[in-house]
């Protein structure tokens, strides 16, 4: 971490340096200030002391002195975003709004906002900054001035404030007040600031109003106002993968007082979940594909085999036959990791005996069909065997109820009845299963989920995962089996055509 810190101090400090070079230098300004960051991380990052790290650094700010003004200026507004919104956007922005811009003039005021707003370490940044006042000083009289600008910028003009220094100032008093009192900013490692922002007003609610107006800009109004939507009725998708909780704030923030907006999470998802003929193409597409990878799970589903390889050569397949990667990640889990049902870190090898659970989907164009197993290695244990005739039981039940006019609330109570008059009432899910279709990560699954009192009634162009997932915790023994249905006006359809029976390898 310090040596992270020490990188960016030296990256802030070199091109404040370059500021006041002037020789020509035949880099662009960013391909220049990427090669100071490669040269600089070379440099901190070999095993070498500290002396001679400084003594390299120096040597760098030497070799990069050769940029010219408009170069500097250019890296200013380009480099330091930031420093240049919240403390001299207006002054830059008046310079390059000119006929003929000073470009030392910009250089220097994003300058003096990088070091109003970054702190800066010690002696080696003032000793870079003193080089390069310097080296300014030495211009060839040939060379001709910018005119009108003073282009030597003392690091000491520029005050600095370090909280003991604020016991002395009062609300209604800035910084230049405090100064002409008699008051001191003392210490090189302290925060500078930027007495412009100060005018009329007390430091921190002036620094926090400018931050806050550069950075938070009200983008989301200059859109709606666009649309001329002001004073309409506006629905909010909250469940959005990207409406945390504080982007959620913002938005509430920002439309307060100036529309009518309610939550409308499910608009567009009631109408994806229906597909239509094209949309069902693509699903048939994405159940063969999942085909494909269970072959090839059955091919290297093998004593010593470790899952990574499985895992690969599945994944291997459905690329090549033309389709994605899926929305989360294929789960995969052997020995007591087979009830896990939730994709985790740690690969292993597959023992002589040996439990495998594998759910993966197939997908096209973002499309899916998943599908659901758990295949015994060496062979099987009863309770695999009486586990999954209770799977295929209870998904037989599932599809009967899976038709037109029928709630998905009935689909699982069908899967729970089936499973608790068989006695695995603690083994089995509170859900069995969700709709599917085109989603992007970090999830497959799509509104509705399959569980008690569910309301959603089923109607033709629905697409349906069902899995019926047992784990015997107590005996550490898993039993899953999954398919994909598309719901027709006669029932629905099995997507998947590879067989349902128990496989032992």
């Amino acid at each position: 971490m310090k040596l992270k810190k020490n990188l960016i101090n030296f990256i802030i400090t070199i091109i404040l340096f370059n500021f006041f070079a002037l020789k020509s230098y035949s880099l662009e300004p960013k391909q220049f200030v990427q090669y100071v960051v490669d040269e600089a991380s070379s440099i901190l990052t070999k095993n070498s002391s500290k002396e001679e790290k400084i003594e390299k650094l120096k040597d760098l700010a030497k070799k990069t002195a050769d940029i010219r003004g408009r170069g500097a200026g250019q890296i200013a507004w380009e480099s330091v975003p930031f420093v240049s919104e919240a403390v001299t956007y207006r002054d830059i922005k008046r310079e390059l709004a000119k006929k003929d811009p000073n470009w030392w003039t910009i250089g220097l005021l994003g300058g003096a906002g990088a070091l109003g707003l970054v702190p800066i370490v010690g002696d080696l940044a003032g000793n870079f900054i003193r080089q390069g006042v310097k080296a300014r000083n030495k211009i060839p009289a040939q060379v001709k001035e910018p005119s009108g600008v003073n282009p030597v910028m003392s690091y000491k003009d520029i005050p600095t404030i370090k909280p003991e220094d604020l016991k002395n100032m009062t609300v209604g008093k800035t910084v230049g007040d405090f100064m002409k009192a008699g008051g001191q900013f003392t210490g090189i490692d302290s925060v500078p600031v930027d007495p412009r922002l100060m005018k009329g007003g007390t430091l921190f609610p002036a620094l926090e109003s400018s931050i806050k107006s550069s950075l938070y800009p009200d983008d989301l109004k200059i859109i709606l106002n666009e649309l001329e939507l002001k004073n309409k009725k506006i629905g909010v998708e909250y469940e959005a993968y990207g409406m945390t909780g504080r982007n959620a704030m913002r938005l509430n923030n920002s439309l307060e007082s100036y529309c009518e907006y309610e939550d409308q999470s499910e608009l567009i998802t009631k109408l994806r979940v229906i597909k239509s003929e094209e949309e069902i193409v693509y699903v048939r597409k994405a159940a063969e594909l999942a085909d494909i990878a269970l072959d090839q799970a059955w091919k290297y589903a093998k004593a010593g085999v470790n899952e990574s390889k499985i895992l690969a050569e599945m994944q291997k397949v459905v690329l090549e036959g033309g389709g994605d990667y899926p929305a989360n990640e294929y789960i995969i889990g052997s020995g007591s990791n087979a009830l896990l049902c939730r994709y985790q870190a740690e690969k292993r090898n597959l023992s002589k005996i040996d439990q495998l659970s594998l759910e993966w989907a197939g997908t096209f164009k973002h499309y899916h069909s998943a599908m659901f197993r758990t295949i015994p290695i060496g062979k099987a244990d009863p309770k695999h065997i009486k586990m999954h005739e209770a799977c295929i039981e209870a998904l037989e039940n599932c599809v009967k109820t899976l038709v037109p006019g029928n709630n998905v609330g009935e689909v699982f109570d069908a899967h729970a009845k089936t499973f608790d008059n068989l006695g695995f009432n603690k083994a089995r899910m509170n859900a069995c299963g969700y709709s599917l279709g085109a989603t992007f990560s970090p999830n497959w699954m799509d509104w509705p989920m399959l569980y008690t009192g569910n309301p959603y009634e089923i109607v033709s162009g629905n697409v349906f995962f069902m899995h019926m997932i047992l784990m015997d915790s107590e005996n550490k023994v898993a039993m899953n089996l999954g398919e994909t249905y598309l719901v027709n006006n006669k029932g629905n359809e099995r997507l998947g055509k590879q067989k349902l029976d128990l496989v032992v390898l």
